[in-house]
């Protein structure tokens, strides 16, 4: 089981949560005197049709996104097979 933990300096920025999923967290960050961002951190299933629903969200937030956004973590995805090493057979259909 794997999670998604954020953590900021109050002092410094303000987050204020946009959208927030089991696999991804979005938010928009705002610091004094920048230009506000969005932020998405990712931690994606390993289970082919979970991911499936995560990149349909993010594709749907990126239509909308209207500032720099920045899109980081754990997206679970391999070149090609020879990449995995465990797992069940659910995991590569």
């Amino acid at each position: 089981m794997g999670g998604i933990w954020i953590i900021w300096d109050t002092n410094e920025v303000h987050v204020n949560i946009l959208m927030a999923h089991s696999q991804f967290i979005t938010m928009e960050v705002h610091r004094t005197g920048i230009c506000p961002l969005c932020f998405t951190a990712v931690y994606a299933s390993p289970v082919v049709q979970q991911r499936e629903e995560l990149w349909r969200e993010i594709e749907d937030f990126a239509g909308q996104v209207d500032k720099p956004w920045m899109l980081a973590g754990d997206f679970n995805e391999t070149k090609n097979l020879e990449e995995r090493d465990h797992g069940g057979d659910e995991m590569l259909h």
